[in-house]
């Protein structure tokens, strides 16, 4: 496996994380490596351990609301973001967030032994994506999943490989003390898929061996990185729109979100069962959220007539 040409952010990462191990310096996490995550396209929020830093109610950015978003829903997708609100707090290690579309698989040393080196020999290709080695021998390796397929969030241990899906999961990452970088992340625009055998033996573990397929098989892979990257910043502005929605105006948010959402599917720019997913798990984060009947019967009805008024993108344009 050739690991892609390492840049200055992530020496800055390694660098940090030989001085954290080594009691080389008091705040592990210069703004350059989380900034370094950002602009690959992965959401940061701060952690303690692996445990959210901040619970509700206890931070004006991280934890606002003391019954509302917290912890990864609160993620930073912006540079100027995390340069403004990214706490000096030295323990304070990066939770990072893969987009709607992407994925980490954490393979899991601890349950499966040899699970590591199986994955790294028998997909070198996908590998490149990035390899991050955990603190208990264990990897994160980040992949798309854009081909209609839904993956579970846990799997049968005894796989021994774990996902933590976009918008829904997140992984700590160097320089967290034990954390550290074998190959860089690739920016999420250029993520390899995760390989047909890997999804068929995760999506066995809770299907019955038949991989999920969403409804549609439309992709958010079609024109230009400028064009993906608004599409993905539409998904998530929807997501955390309706999360933030207050009681009394929650219906209408997450139609008006379902309807916009739905114009991009109506385009072929997202999936449709991408657009939903983003939808309910808004819903879900949200304070004393709509139920779920409800909330469904709403995102049918956007997501619908959103299909039938397609957004009109300039999908040659740069």
């Amino acid at each position: 496996m050739n690991a892609p040409s390492v840049g200055k952010l992530d020496a800055d990462v390694r660098d940090t994380d030989t001085k954290a191990n080594h009691g080389g310096s008091r705040h592990r996490c210069p703004l350059a490596c989380i900034a370094s995550y950002v602009e690959r396209g992965y959401g940061v929020f701060p952690c303690l351990g692996k445990r959210p830093r901040y619970p509700k109610g206890s931070h004006p950015r991280w934890a606002p609301d003391p019954d509302g978003p917290a912890g990864l829903h609160r993620a930073a997708w912006d540079v100027a973001d995390v340069q403004a609100n990214w706490p000096a707090d030295p323990r304070v290690v990066p939770g990072l967030v893969p987009p709607l579309g992407a994925a980490f698989l954490d393979g899991d040393e601890k349950h499966r032994p040899g699970i590591v080196k199986w994955l790294l020999d028998n997909y070198p290709d996908f590998a490149e994506n990035g390899v991050h080695y955990t603190l208990n021998g264990g990897v994160h390796i980040p992949g798309r999943v854009l081909d209609g397929v839904t993956l579970p969030q846990t799997v049968d241990p005894e796989v021994g490989i774990d996902t933590r899906i976009g918008l829904k999961g997140y992984v700590i990452a160097p320089p967290a003390t034990g954390y550290r970088v074998v190959v860089p992340l690739q920016h999420v625009d250029e993520l390899r898929p995760v390989p047909d055998s890997l999804l068929e033996l995760l999506a066995a573990k809770v299907s019955g061996g038949a991989v999920m397929p969403a409804p549609t098989r439309l992709r958010a892979s079609h024109g230009t990185v400028r064009l993906r990257r608004y599409v993905w910043s539409a998904v998530q502005g929807e997501h955390d729109r309706v999360a933030a929605a207050r009681e009394g105006s929650r219906n209408q948010t997450l139609h008006t979100s379902a309807v916009k959402l739905g114009s991009l599917v109506g385009a072929g720019m997202l999936d449709e069962a991408d657009a939903r997913e983003a939808l309910l798990s808004g819903v879900q984060a949200a304070e004393n959220p709509l139920p779920d009947w409800e909330a469904r019967r709403t995102i049918d009805s956007g997501v619908r007539y959103g299909i039938t008024h397609p957004r009109q993108l300039d999908k040659a344009s740069p």
